[in-house]
């Protein structure tokens, strides 16, 4: 089994919706019986907000907690724990492309980037320019940061950067939440979190979908019947909105590098 050099992906993004995903794919963190069936923590469901379908599936035991689809039908995907894919070892520090085939390619290199062993990363999503964004969960400095689990972090190529910070919205996010998934809709960004959460007034559930608007928390949508036992451990948008391509991207071969995939 070989590790392939790091590429960050310049991708595109998913699409937007004002009053809650139309539809959404998700996967649960722990097999989940949800209309009679059981979902497995690696198999991709969508929810049309009337049925549940099945996507595709890693083999048994692959847990997946990262999930961004795009446009082309292809997913970037992060792990729960390490994991041999189509010949290649994946860390739970990687993003990983999926071209919803039997391709899979390493996007972000983890180990490469300097996170640490003892993190996972187990949210991914883009920015409206196309750079990566992703979450760990437990804390994690990166380029001299200290980033909590409830943070969002921006990967431009070069340098991390806070793209959420956590402890500076209007409540802060509890350092003992984690955020399990995380997506964009309009100007909203859309979180999970791992436990229970009180955000002023309200108390948000490791199964609903909270948006932040840059001046409040409110409940953005919940996948039908969700038990409260499971948490939503990957989370993305079903209809696709790419966003502009990004301009002055780094072109210098080396580790911190973009590379534009094909559409």
């Amino acid at each position: 089994m070989e590790r392939i050099s790091c590429r960050v992906a310049l991708l595109i993004l998913l699409g937007t919706s004002t009053l809650g995903f139309a539809s959404h794919d998700f996967v649960p963190d722990v097999p989940t019986t949800i209309a009679g069936s059981t979902r497995q923590p690696w198999t991709v469901t969508h929810e049309d907000g009337v049925n549940f379908t099945t996507l595709f599936s890693l083999p048994a035991g692959i847990v997946i907690d990262g999930l961004q689809r795009l446009p082309s039908d292809e997913w970037l995907l992060s792990l729960e724990s390490s994991a041999d894919l189509g010949g290649t070892e994946f860390d739970p520090r990687d993003v990983i492309l999926f071209d919803g085939m039997a391709g899979y390619s390493l996007v972000f290199d983890g180990a490469a980037m300097g996170v640490g062993p003892d993190s996972n990363l187990d949210a991914i999503l883009q920015d409206t320019a196309g750079n990566l964004v992703v979450s760990f969960d437990v804390p994690t400095r990166l380029d001299g940061i200290d980033f909590e689990p409830a943070d969002l972090i921006r990967f431009d190529g070069v340098t991390f950067s806070l793209y959420f910070d956590a402890s500076a919205t209007t409540p802060p996010i509890p350092t003992t939440t984690n955020v399990t998934s995380a997506d964009r809709s309009g100007s909203l960004t859309i979180l999970t979190f791992d436990v229970p959460t009180t955000l002023g007034t309200a108390t948000y559930s490791p199964g609903q979908l909270v948006s932040w608007n840059g001046v409040s928390f409110a409940l953005f949508s919940q996948p039908l019947a969700w038990p409260g036992s499971s948490q939503i451990a990957a989370l993305a948008e079903s209809v696709p909105n790419p966003p502009p391509p990004p301009t002055g991207l780094p072109s210098s071969t080396g580790a911190r590098k973009y590379q534009t995939l094909p559409e």
